[in-house]
């Protein structure tokens, strides 16, 4: 995440966004991995490559739990940070704000 952040372009981002959002998945946490990938998608320069790889995540996310819960109001370099410097503590705060119950 530090890496993507350094180099300031949105496919580095898209791909540490993407990972990190079948990690939620994987480990049960499909409201927080919907969140992350709405921050992707959210990107304004995003390119259709990154558009797709996003996409492709989203569409592995189960159906059950889908609502039309906002995405939280995060910059996706505040999303990258905490992925950098939560990593010790498992990412649990970050989880909890893009569940939503933080």
């Amino acid at each position: 995440a530090s890496s993507a952040l350094s180099l300031g372009t949105a496919s580095p981002k898209v791909s540490v966004v993407a990972a990190f959002a079948e990690m939620l998945a994987a480990a049960g946490e499909d409201a927080a991995a919907r969140a992350a990938v709405a921050l992707g998608l959210a990107i304004p320069s995003l390119n259709e490559a990154d558009r797709k790889e996003l996409d492709l995540v989203a569409a592995c996310l189960p159906e059950a739990g889908r609502t039309k819960r906002a995405a939280p109001r995060m910059p996706l370099d505040e999303l990258l940070q905490r992925l950098a410097s939560e990593a010790d503590a498992g990412h649990a705060a970050l989880v909890a704000t893009l569940r939503g119950t933080a």
